[in-house]
């Protein structure tokens, strides 16, 4: 910023402020505007996470845009020097190469620090009351199913094997038995350790029977059938 403020300086002190021809001028005026607003948001971003950091509170979406726009300000008052003329130019070009190794650091520690701090924060998934699983038509031996608030996402242990279940987009992930923290009846996990691909699920069929909603789907192409039955309400909404 002082770099900034003394190059605004010498060239409001320069006579004549713009030379020829116009054009070139002017752009290097835009440069230096476009490296001056890169860096005013580099510092709202720096105070956005920090913030975020030391309270806890989200701003995740702002943070994201004003990255975004503070990342677009700097090469394009990068391209704006390369054709400015003028006392400006040079410390505009300068500024802009600073500028942008520094939105590229502090994206990744951004997203290094997000991603961390998500994995931090596992979620209580709580057991399915009056659920009935089978496989290959017959009840396994060692089962539990848990569910969290948002409903349609379900967590299966089967035997050493935990399946994250989504009902809602038909999926169905393989999940890493050391992510997952038994709690008393419940366990703990993060959704930051889902897989990044589902298993291949064939032959997903959903249907109502009874008080129960029946959902059936093979694992892998020629594997298993791996069948749910889960309580519905009486309005006929699911409980989980």
């Amino acid at each position: 910023m002082t770099i900034l403020i003394w190059a605004v300086r010498r060239w409001w002190r320069t006579s004549p402020r713009i030379g020829m021809p116009p054009w070139r001028g002017h752009l290097a005026i835009g440069a230096i505007a476009l490296v001056g607003l890169s860096e005013l948001l580099w510092i709202v971003f720096g105070v956005l996470l920090n913030v975020s950091i030391g309270r806890g509170e989200s701003y995740e979406s702002l943070v994201k845009w004003i990255a975004g726009l503070g990342m677009f300000a700097a090469p394009a008052g990068l391209l704006a020097s390369l054709f400015g003329k003028g006392t400006l130019r040079r410390p505009a070009c300068g500024l802009a190469i600073v500028m942008g190794i520094l939105w590229v650091a502090s994206c990744w520690y951004f997203t290094g620090t997000a991603h961390a701090q998500v994995r931090s924060q596992r979620q209580l998934w709580k057991s399915v009351e009056f659920a009935i699983v089978k496989f290959n038509d017959e009840a396994p031996k060692s089962w539990n199913l848990y569910h969290t608030e948002k409903k349609g996402v379900l967590l299966l242990h089967l035997w050493k094997r935990y399946l994250l279940i989504d009902m809602k987009e038909q999926e169905v992930y393989e999940i890493d038995p050391q992510t997952v923290k038994p709690e008393g009846a419940n366990v703990e996990w993060s959704l930051a350790d889902k897989p990044s691909e589902p298993l291949e699920t064939p032959e997903w069929k959903t249907r109502d029977v009874g008080p129960m909603q029946r959902v059936a789907f093979r694992l892998g192409k020629d594997g298993h059938i791996l069948e749910l039955q889960i309580p519905l309400k009486p309005n006929g909404q699911p409980y989980y």
